[in-house]
């Protein structure tokens, strides 16, 4: 029960003023715990951006210092050959790998898969352009990394088409390593003008199969997909 402090009326709970003579209301209990609240709160709280921008710059560095310990120790011996070219591109392939998801605002597959395919394609060509024997990149590289590439747009698409559930995504990712290996040994084949037929992709293909179909009857089967539930977690 609260007063007015200029004329004494009984004030409603909750009122900021005195109904008669319109004086502020004071409220000491109120005021009390409004100065106990701290104005800041006691743990610093880190945007995910900014944390992001950190991890980045952090990675950065990491790989910026041996790189350029490489570099002038490739200078003070050239003799030994450019094979620092070696260090600083594959550096530079794992930063990009790992910065540009963290840079970008959303987090885009088509993007991010793509940006993978050319960083890649340049870094197979550094090693091509640093060896040059044969004509490896063009007849095996290009067309591997981007077999690898197509096998991973068509899985992400069919996720991404609607909800699936876990037995289904492993199912349809078993059956890409299926595809790629197939076609992975057709490459290396045409590549060495290997006249053996498929031996280790048909084994992978194989094995990938038989998984699919026991993936494929789980989820059809409640009480057995119950069961891997319970037991795996799956």
């Amino acid at each position: 029960m609260a007063y007015c402090i200029n004329c004494g009326v009984l004030l409603d709970d909750g009122a900021l003023k005195c109904v008669l003579c319109d004086t502020a209301v004071t409220m000491p209990e109120k005021n009390a715990e409004t100065a106990a609240s701290p104005a800041y709160p006691e743990r610093l709280v880190i945007p995910n951006s900014v944390r992001k921008r950190y991890t980045v710059f952090l990675i950065s560095v990491i790989l910026l210092i041996p790189n350029i310990i490489c570099v002038i120790i490739n200078i003070l011996m050239p003799d030994k050959g450019l094979w620092s070219v070696y260090v600083v591109s594959s550096s530079l392939f794992v930063w990009l790998i790992i910065a540009v998801p963290m840079m970008l605002k959303k987090m885009n597959p088509y993007i991010i898969l793509t940006a993978y395919t050319i960083s890649a394609l340049l870094y197979a060509y550094v090693f091509y352009l640093m060896l040059h024997k044969d004509n490896w990149y063009v007849s095996l590289a290009v067309p591997f990394i981007i077999t690898f590439s197509l096998c991973c747009f068509i899985f992400i698409a069919w996720v991404r088409k609607q909800k699936r559930g876990k037995l289904s995504i492993t199912a349809m990712l078993l059956a890409d390593i299926a595809i790629f290996s197939l076609l992975t040994e057709a490459l290396i084949n045409i590549y060495y003008k290997n006249e053996n037929l498929f031996f280790v992709s048909v084994i992978i293909s194989v094995s990938c199969i038989c998984l699919m179909l026991f993936f494929r009857a789980t989820e059809k089967n409640e009480r057995l997909k119950a069961w891997m539930t319970r037991r795996f977690y799956f």
